[in-house]
């Protein structure tokens, strides 16, 4: 690396992992390979931070044999992660698979399940363990782009910002609301009309109107501006993001590992998972707290709104299954989440007693539970 230090330094639109190349150097010990790790944004939140984590853990789980290089939202956009990575224009990735439906059938149908539990440290351990595990189909996903996902990070829950003030489903009327799949959903059963539009046009489009609100993690009011176009939060929290595979490894990469060094990704990954989950919970949650720094109000749904909302949660997995079988053929969807919801009685049980708002703590049982059990060659 071109200089150490003890934490992630922005330089030139890139985060610089610590090396320990100059100790290496002395011992004589082969020179480490650098790895190119990309986001598709320059935000400053839990997700960029966690995936410098991962690099940082990897470097000393692997001993220095492979640093890291992380490019923030400068070295490809989100809509270019996939084919980035399956072509080696990086070595690992944070994609959402969302932006490639056609692609992932399996995997979105897996992620889409926003409303099976609130609790973020929750859900990113059944989402990465059913995948990982138990979806053969969702593995060959990756496989087929010459990738594989280490596991998703929870992130939310998301909420409503709007330029008008919605408290009822009247205020939703007339509406035009960007949501993407339950999150759609949810503003179209409360009476607006949801579109979809590329994440970089949603400032522009608040702010000349042809939005009138948005669905997204709160931090966007200050790390995207969205603060600077709404007005108003709904105090409701629509669903969770499961969708972000934040480390997807080029299966080059990863057939060149050695099993010890595979070994040392996948704890490198439970740790990156859990201070994505932890972190940007927090984040998000201290907009709620004090409005004023995402320059917003925060408002309550009236009784209507809210009984709405139960409904919505309670009928959105169904949704879900009947979306995967009609729509993508997945005759066997209702099994399939029948068997990802049972998984959040085990990963709630494995979370007992643990404080979930320390990442550290988290990632022990991450790494416990799950990545310390895969077989790294059957991946």
């Amino acid at each position: 690396m071109k200089h150490s230090c003890a934490s992630p330094v922005l330089a030139s639109g890139r985060i610089f992992v610590s090396s320990l190349a100059a100790g290496l150097a002395l011992t004589g010990f082969a020179a480490a390979k650098e790895l190119r790790v990309a986001t598709g944004t320059a935000s400053k939140n839990g997700l960029n931070s966690g995936v410098v984590v991962f690099a940082e853990e990897f470097e000393k789980l692997s001993d220095g044999k492979y640093t890291s290089e992380v490019y923030p939202g400068t070295l490809l956009k989100f809509a270019e992660m996939t084919n980035g990575i399956r072509d080696g224009i990086v070595d690992i990735g944070y994609t959402i698979p969302a932006y490639s439906r056609a692609e992932f059938p399996y995997t979105n149908m897996v992620t889409d399940l926003v409303t099976a539990s609130s609790d973020v440290v929750v859900m990113t351990g059944v989402i990465s363990d059913y995948i990982l595990n138990e979806c053969e189909p969702c593995r060959e996903e990756f496989k087929a782009l010459n990738q594989l996902n280490l596991g998703f990070s929870a992130v939310g829950p998301y909420y409503l910002m709007s330029k008008d003030k919605i408290t009822s489903n009247a205020d939703f009327a007339g509406k035009t609301i960007r949501g993407v799949g339950a999150f759609g959903r949810y503003v179209e059963a409360m009476g607006a009309k949801a579109v979809v539009i590329p994440s970089g046009d949603i400032y522009e489009s608040l702010n000349q109107g042809t939005l009138d609100g948005n669905t997204q993690g709160l931090d966007s009011l200050k790390s995207l501006s969205y603060g600077d176009v709404v007005d108003y939060v709904l105090d409701v929290p629509i669903g969770l993001y499961l969708g972000s595979s934040v480390f997807t490894v080029n299966r080059d990469l990863w057939n060149e590992m050695s099993a010890e060094d595979k070994k040392a990704m996948l704890e490198a990954a439970a740790k990156g998972h859990a201070y994505v989950t932890v972190t940007y919970y927090d984040e998000n949650q201290a907009f709620l707290k004090d409005p004023s720094l995402g320059g917003v109000e925060v408002v309550k749904p009236d009784a209507a709104l809210a009984a709405a909302t139960e409904d919505f949660y309670k009928t959105e997995v169904e949704t879900v299954a009947e979306i995967a079988v009609d729509k993508y053929n997945q005759a066997d969807a209702p099994e399939r989440i029948a068997a990802i919801v049972a998984l959040v009685n085990k990963w709630e049980k494995a979370f007992e007693g643990v404080d979930t708002t320390d990442p550290d703590a988290v990632a022990r049982i991450y790494y416990d539970e799950l990545f310390s059990k895969i077989d790294p060659g059957a991946l």
